[in-house]
């Protein structure tokens, strides 16, 4: 990525790191949980009522973690490929800018390549609800939160992950909403 704010401020915290949700879970497994976006893990929400209740779950559990109007900021990584254009251009309407594209390898050894998109804003329970409802539907890629204290929550099309620095704070939210954690050994 090449030296814009939010590359100076992820670097700031996360230094060695990239702001991919999958990479991050593996370094910081000790302080990282998942949550499902509907019982059962079911993935898709089928209908309005499915629907409201995951954006109940992704409003709750950030409002567990953020302070309302505290600054963050929002990631995305897409594709590099032309079929990705269409989701890059999405982010790009809504304020989004982009930090270049950043080639890596990933945990098998591939290597990726990923264009970050970033946009500093403040968190406002339902103030998101259009966004996470794209996410929802697939017209775009997952969204990174993250704050000044390094708390990230990651909203995906099947649920939301989370790392915090804090394991007080993290096991209190791990048993505030224990019924939608996975209920695998792998917490995936």
């Amino acid at each position: 990525m090449r030296s814009t704010p939010f590359s100076q401020f992820w670097n700031s915290i996360y230094s060695g790191s990239l702001p991919l949700m999958y990479l991050l879970r593996e370094e910081k497994r000790q302080q990282w949980v998942r949550f499902y976006a509907l019982p059962e893990g079911k993935r898709y929400p089928s209908n309005v009522a499915e629907q409201q209740e995951v954006l109940e779950r992704f409003n709750s559990i950030a409002a567990a973690i953020f302070n309302e109007n505290e600054p963050l900021w929002l990631v995305s990584d897409t594709d590099t490929e032309k079929s990705a254009t269409s989701k890059t251009l999405s982010f790009l309407r809504m304020g989004f800018k982009s930090s270049g594209i950043k080639t890596y390898f990933d945990n098998d050894g591939d290597k990726c390549k990923s264009r970050f998109l970033y946009k500093l804003d403040h968190w406002k329970s339902g103030a998101f609800d259009e966004l996470f409802s794209l996410i929802l539907h697939g017209k775009i890629s997952g969204i990174l939160f993250v704050n000044q204290k390094a708390q990230l929550f990651y909203v995906y099309d099947g649920g939301m992950d989370v790392i915090l620095p804090d394991s007080l704070q993290l096991n209190h939210l791990k048993e505030r909403f224990e019924q939608w954690r996975s209920p695998l050994l792998s917490g995936l």
